[in-house]
């Protein structure tokens, strides 16, 4: 099963890794490769067999083949069109297309789990051919996220496309901006790491996501905090967004609000307090992740160093070894 990854706080999405990583290989290997493995279909075995022809050919014939109804044949055109790179900008329309058609997603195929959404799919296929095509995909793949006729699954494999192409998007970064209004919250979550991805220097982005602080969903707004910081890692102006987040009954919430803490450092030492009660948490990464943001912060408190010297025999290996570099890294900064 190929993986979609979408979205992981504060980390890259990686859309279909394995075929993406294919990507690196000359341009004639990849299609055999590609064929070998769905099959090699008579269309597209001819096609890569046919050294005489040039790209353009080599489009116009894989174009066909994307209308076929051998899935085998379909999925073959798909992931050769992709392994042509730009050369294969002509078949966007087409690709487009298999991106938004509802079956391209077999219900089967899809699960959902917080945070991940894994695609083995003709869908999911296409739009790794369309980051492989690159900057000209940037549009038609905006208009297919911002589009609500088109299922969730189109608009999700579109966003995380335009987060794979990072500054090749800089163009559709306006389009992308009115998705952090959207109903759905993995694609307003997605679409955030686009416009921070696209263009990291932006006023209007820092504006944007500026504008998502208010959000309702606390998980939202501690993400905007993220991007913030990834944006302008001086900047506190999120801290109190964080410090609402920490208090949230939501294990992910805190999680990613004591995360975003510790990217802070020392500008964030008014939270430590907050976040050493995190320290006794029945959650394992909680703890793990308390611990290691306050040493990222520091702290000369003695009672949260009593804290976290009691963590050192905690039954969980993660939980002790960031116990054990947050104790360190505190010790060095007092010179001990």
């Amino acid at each position: 099963m190929n993986v979609l990854l979408i979205f992981i706080t504060g980390a890259p999405c990686v859309l279909g890794g394995e075929l993406f990583q294919a990507s690196k290989r000359t341009k004639d290997a990849n299609t055999a490769r590609v064929c070998a493995h769905v099959g090699t279909p008579a269309p597209v075995r001819q096609v890569r067999s046919d050294h005489r022809d040039g790209d353009e050919e080599r489009v116009n014939k894989l174009i066909l083949a994307l209308a076929q109804q051998d899935p085998k044949v379909r999925k073959a055109a798909v992931l050769a069109l992709g392994n042509i790179g730009p050369g294969a900008k002509k078949a966007i329309p087409e690709l487009i297309k298999v991106l938004r058609a509802p079956s391209s997603y077999p219900g089967r195929a899809c699960e959902y789990q917080p945070g991940i959404l894994y695609l083995d799919c003709l869908g999911a296929r296409a739009a790794v051919a369309l980051i492989q095509i690159g900057s000209d995909s940037a549009r038609p793949l905006a208009e297919t996220a911002t589009d609500t006729r088109y299922s969730k699954n189109s608009r999700l494999s579109a966003v995380i496309a335009l987060h794979k192409l990072g500054p090749k998007a800089k163009t559709v970064t306006g389009m992308i901006a009115r998705l952090l209004t959207d109903d759905d919250e993995e694609i307003k979550l997605n679409a955030l790491w686009v416009l921070v991805r696209a263009a990291p220097g932006s006023m209007d982005v820092k504006r944007h996501v500026l504008g998502v602080f208010a959000d309702e969903s606390a998980y939202v707004r501690v993400n905007a905090a993220l991007a913030l910081y990834e944006l302008d890692p001086g900047n506190v102006i999120s801290l109190p967004i964080l410090l609402d987040c920490l208090s949230r009954n939501t294990s992910r919430v805190q999680l990613s609000a004591a995360q975003a803490l510790g990217k802070l450092g020392p500008s964030a030492r008014t939270s430590v307090p907050q976040i050493a009660r995190l320290l006794a948490s029945p959650d394992r990464m909680l703890r793990s992740a308390a611990a290691h943001a306050i040493g990222e912060i520091g702290t000369s408190a003695p009672d949260v160093i009593n804290l976290l010297q009691k963590l050192c025999d905690d039954q969980d290996s993660d939980v002790r070894e960031n116990d054990r570099y947050a104790i360190d890294l505190i010790r060095r900064r007092m010179g001990r």
